[in-house]
C-alpha cells in the first residue's frame, strides 16, 4: 500500500507527527489529511507510546464513505500498536536517555 504522507513536527526521540492518506496532487490540509501523532515517555524500564489520529470528522467524504473510512482508520491502529508492541523490545536503543 502507498499513500501521501508529509511530516509535520519531528522531536526525537519523543515525539513524530504527519499528515497522510490526501489525494494525488494535492497538499494535505485538515480538510483531506488525518493528522497522526506519536509520542513516547519513559516510564523506569518501560515506555508510553501514545498513538492519537485526529481530524477524521473534519475529511470532506460523504457519510457513508466516512463511516467506512473511520471504521478502517480505528482498526488499523490497533493492527499497527500490536505489530509494534512486538516490534519494540527486539530493538537496540541508539539514543541515550
Amino acid at each position: 500500500m502507498v499513500v501521501n504522507l508529509r511530516v509535520e513536527r519531528l522531536d526525537p526521540p519523543h515525539f513524530f507527527s504527519f499528515r497522510w492518506d490526501y489525494p494525488d496532487g494535492e497538499e494535505p490540509t485538515e480538510t483531506n489529511a488525518p493528522l497522526v501523532e506519536f509520542s513516547l515517555e519513559a516510564l523506569g524500564d518501560s515506555t508510553r507510546l501514545r498513538l492519537v489520529e485526529s481530524g477524521l470528522e473534519k475529511i470532506a467524504r460523504s457519510e457513508e464513505d466516512r463511516e467506512t473510512y473511520f471504521a478502517e482508520h480505528t482498526s488499523g491502529w490497533t493492527r499497527i500498536a500490536e505489530r509494534l508492541r512486538d516490534y519494540a523490545p527486539k530493538q537496540q536503543s541508539t539514543v541515550a536517555g
